[in-house]
């Protein structure tokens, strides 16, 4: 298990990926990996994608 609480139920087959995409995704864990989900969030808040739809997910989000 790991400190989230999931186990994979089995091996990932890593052949499937290529090799740069093998260094991309150890990029992305070296750098986000030790983040929480609340730091994550807060650190998307300030993507662009985020801010173009933002008035309409808090409205959503509204009672």
């Amino acid at each position: 298990m790991d400190r989230y609480g999931f186990r994979a139920v089995k091996e990932p087959d890593l052949m499937v990926f290529s090799d740069s995409d093998q260094e991309a995704l150890d990029k992305i864990l070296q750098y986000y990996g030790s983040m929480d989900q609340y730091q994550l969030e807060r650190m998307s808040r300030d993507f662009p994608e985020w801010l173009a739809y933002k008035d309409q997910i808090e409205a959503d989000n509204t009672p």
